[in-house]
């Protein structure tokens, strides 16, 4: 019963296009969190190639603290506030990186830009769950694979649109803190 669970699950989870919720705190949800972690970073090294793939280096420039993007973003001092507030502030950057990146007119930009979103969205999954070691280790891998993937925009995208995606990172982050987390609603799992 419990294999054709997982089994069911999973045919859930990666035959459908439609985002599903996290399962329930059954035990099933670090598992499913780290096949479907896997299995972006598996998508991500096809889409680039075992070499450019194996070239992947995260940015190397300085990227605002969660706590300077609270201060220069959020205008607020209730949490409550201080969530709404970083949510619109990337609802915003959201935006305006996806008109940057078409206007690029690059698909492979195009394509990076969605891997971003997705291991965003895993990143917040697991920071929500009551994880140990290995899960903490998932969610700062993801965060470095999205930082690799801004580092690659480089090369496609201008300057602003890359300080726009240094920033987003970091009021994603923000958003991740185990003070505001209670303030925006729990993420479903991304697409593939």
């Amino acid at each position: 019963m419990y294999k054709s669970r997982v089994i069911s699950r999973l045919k859930k989870l990666f035959g459908s296009t439609k985002s599903s919720p996290l399962p329930p705190g059954d035990g099933l949800g670090l598992d499913v969190f780290r096949l479907k972690a896997q299995y972006e970073v598996a998508s991500l090294k096809e889409f680039l190639g075992g070499e450019a793939f194996a070239r992947l280096r995260t940015l190397d420039r300085k990227i605002p603290s969660p706590g300077e993007i609270i201060l220069s973003e959020s205008r607020g001092l209730r949490l409550e506030t201080i969530a709404s507030n970083l949510k619109n502030f990337v609802a915003k950057l959201d935006q305006e990186i996806g008109s940057s990146v078409e206007a690029a007119r690059d698909e492979s930009a195009l394509t990076l830009w969605r891997f971003i979103g997705r291991l965003d969205d895993l990143a917040d999954i697991g920071s929500r769950q009551d994880g140990d070691a290995e899960t903490r280790e998932y969610v700062t891998n993801l965060l470095e694979f999205n930082l690799s993937l801004v580092n690659e925009l480089q090369k496609q995208l201008e300057p602003a649109a890359i300080e726009m995606l240094v920033k987003r990172f970091s009021a994603r982050e923000a958003l991740r803190g185990a003070n505001l987390r209670p303030y925006v609603e729990p993420p479903a799992l991304p697409e593939s």
